[in-house]
């Protein structure tokens, strides 16, 4: 197996678009248009940067590109130029409607909890989660319990506290390695309840699974650039986008205030534009391809009122855009995702819980990258259910469902980067949300949240 190249440090990228040849090229470009000759000729010895990790990406370049020349006034004209001319690429209704049958959205799944339970035995239950995830069985594990606030590790290393938790099958955790779907249920025959989910190559293969997960890579990657990280004691950047309820000792509601970046008006409405829509896209793949057992009671939420994501950039209301390839898809009505989303870049967490209020959140991976390649394979940054004794080694497409009040964290990261975004629905956004209502107020949803928590849950 062939080692990755090291992602490329800021500097070497800076100085490789400053090269009079190169920017020479990247001015023709804005002139004339970014030709795929051109692109190429550019891109072609480019040295790879954050989310720019594909030598024939050339949107997730531009991207690259002007997130590190904000400061040079004519190479930040040339690239917002390069980037405008991706952006007027629009897909049409036919164009839309393949995308969306290529993605697999809109299928449904339905519910799978009553058939499981209808089963007269365990094998015939496992048959029909098997048959739904179209993956092989795995045995079950008892319920455990461990502390809080431990490092969650895979490999023992020199330097590992001794209050550690070890994630391997020598402590007798089970292991779900990159190919495989499973379901998780616990209980006894007829009285089964799911406990986890996890699926693979979500959205299924296809021409635009390359290109898509480039763009969501680099949404990730400049969003945890560019706004405020509300894990600063944490490995890694944790972003929010949404409602918010400020520090711990305001009692505010309002869409957050997350850039701590001097942004002009335009860029915040495109950051915001791109994160939205891919967690938008996110909360369509989910519907999707998750059993309806745990999406509905987050639907139902929703149908009784409960707000989709806006930002103080973008009202309420339906509709979303993603880029695929510099194509510009636009769904004005479409629903929008639950209006609280987390996005992550290398981030790593201890052994700990939230408080939700509904039982259900939904991460998806969409990039991994080993840059140091400091633990063995598959190792590193992957989610732990403490309680079940569950390791999810991750990879680009996988989609899970778990229940943040058990106890869970992610492994010791080593060199791992993963590219995450992720739905929740935190308990005092809604009961903030709730005693707003019931008071009879009308909630208002642009005052200043300019205080994020920062504190452990």
């Amino acid at each position: 197996m062939s080692r990755r190249k090291p992602t490329a440090s800021l500097n070497s990228f800076r100085e490789y678009i400053f090269q009079n040849n190169i920017r020479s090229l990247l001015q023709q470009c804005a002139n004339t248009g970014a030709s795929p000759e051109l692109q190429s000729s550019i891109i072609s010895n480019a040295p790879l940067f954050g989310a720019f990790q594909d030598r024939s990406n050339w949107p997730a370049f531009v991207e690259a590109g002007l997130g590190v020349i904000q400061h040079v006034p004519v190479l930040k004209e040339i690239f917002s130029a390069l980037q405008q001319q991706n952006q007027d690429a629009r897909a049409g209704h036919q164009e839309k409607r393949k995308l969306v049958n290529a993605l697999g959205i809109n299928q449904s799944p339905g519910f799978i909890l009553a058939s499981i339970n209808a089963a007269k035995t365990f094998e015939e239950a496992a048959a029909t989660v098997i048959s739904f995830i179209k993956k092989k069985e795995f045995p079950g594990e008892s319920y455990y319990t461990f502390k809080r606030g431990c490092l969650l590790v895979e490999v023992i290393q020199p330097d590992t506290p001794e209050s550690a938790i070890l994630c391997s099958p020598s402590q007798g955790f089970l292991v779900i390695e990159p190919g495989c779907s499973v379901i998780i249920v616990s209980g006894h025959l007829r009285a089964f309840k799911i406990e986890l989910i996890v699926m693979r190559d979500v959205p299924k293969s296809s021409d635009y699974t390359a290109a898509l997960f480039a763009w969501l890579c680099s949404v990730v990657h400049w969003a945890c650039y560019n706004r405020r990280n509300v894990r600063p004691t944490h490995p890694g950047s944790m972003t929010q986008i949404g409602l918010n309820m400020g520090a711990r000792h305001l009692q505010i509601l309002g869409w957050a205030k997350s850039f701590n970046r001097k942004l002009t008006d335009q860029q915040m409405i495109e950051e915001d534009t791109n994160l939205l829509g891919a967690m938008s896209l996110l909360w369509a793949l989910v519907k999707s391809y998750l059993p309806s057992d745990v999406t509905q009671p987050v639907q139902k939420l929703l149908d009784e009122g409960f707000p989709t994501m806006a930002t103080r950039n973008i009202p309420e209301g339906c509709g979303f855009s993603i880029v695929i390839d510099g194509t510009d898809y636009t769904f004005n009505e479409s629903n929008r995702a639950p209006p609280e989303g987390i996005a992550t870049a290398g981030y790593q967490a201890c052994s700990h819980t939230d408080a939700c209020s509904v039982e259900w959140a939904f991460g998806w991976t969409v990039g991994r990258i080993d840059t140091a390649q400091i633990l063995p394979a598959n190792k590193g940054a992957n989610f732990v259910d403490l309680g079940l004794r569950v390791v999810v080694e991750n990879s680009a497409g996988t989609l899970t469902a778990f229940q943040p009040e058990c106890l869970h964290g992610t492994t010791e990261k080593g060199g791992v980067m993963n590219y995450i975004l992720a739905l929740t629905s935190t308990r005092r956004v809604f009961e903030g949300y709730s005693d707003l209502e019931k008071l009879g107020a009308k909630i208002a949803y642009s005052v200043d949240t300019d205080q994020h928590e920062n504190a452990e849950d």
